[in-house]
């Protein structure tokens, strides 16, 4: 019996925290209410206070849901056959790109929701970039086996890599970044590519005109600087 119940509240939670998710998209994280999210999951606005205190407690396990989500997509690309260079490329892609096209959705509520729950969502974080820098160790200890990367310490490699592109994570950029994903996205490759290089057992030599190809947009917005 304790264990159908156990059961019961956990498929409850779930269910709020997917009512939840489904109404910041839908209405935004200041306009959803708690009344909303109780009438979306079929539940009385009471039971939701029986799982989560308020609506910043509820925001917080939606982030982690998603979290969670996101960790499974990076440790099936980290699964994958191939080259572990490519691999580390695709990794450090996804897990911001996911993000980025999820939050363009709600660009015009994130400074407010990041406000609401900023120190709980700093604490997350943590643990959060700690575990994925953990599945990146493992593309990276298979890539030092088979001769593509060179370096001292896996995991502090890994964490390294991962904090070099925290700051194209959505609650880091501005709304008007935030609709331009392309130029983004070309600054994201530029600095994986440059972090990965640095590890390369077999670092080539830069060509210009490969690069320009590579990055056209920044290519162009360099040679106006200059």
């Amino acid at each position: 019996m304790n264990q159908l119940v156990a059961e019961k509240s956990i498929s409850t939670r779930n269910a709020i925290i997917e009512a939840a998710h489904e109404q910041v998209y839908k209405v935004g994280f200041r306009k959803m209410s708690m009344e909303d999210i109780a009438h979306a999951a079929g539940l009385s606005r009471a039971a939701i206070y029986l799982h989560f205190k308020d609506k910043a407690d509820l925001i917080i396990a939606v982030m982690k849901w998603m979290g969670a989500v996101d960790l499974e997509h990076l440790k099936s690309i980290a699964r994958q056959k191939g080259s572990n260079s490519e691999k580390a490329r695709e990794f450090l892609r996804e897990h911001i790109l996911v993000k980025m096209h999820r939050c363009q959705k709600v660009s015009s509520s994130l400074d407010e929701l990041f406000t609401y729950v900023r120190q709980a969502f700093l604490n997350y974080r943590v643990e959060m970039n700690r575990q994925v820098a953990g599945v990146l160790t493992e593309i990276l200890i298979q890539g030092r086996m088979d001769r593509e990367f060179i370096f001292d310490d896996a995991y502090r490699t890994a964490e390294t890599l991962v904090y070099t592109t925290l700051s194209f994570m959505p609650y880091s950029l501005s709304n008007e970044e935030l609709g331009d994903l392309d130029l983004i996205t070309e600054k994201l490759d530029a600095v994986i590519d440059m972090g990965l290089r640095s590890i390369s057992a077999k670092t080539p030599a830069i060509n210009s005109e490969a690069e320009h190809k590579r990055h056209p947009r920044l290519s162009r917005t360099n040679t106006g600087r200059n």
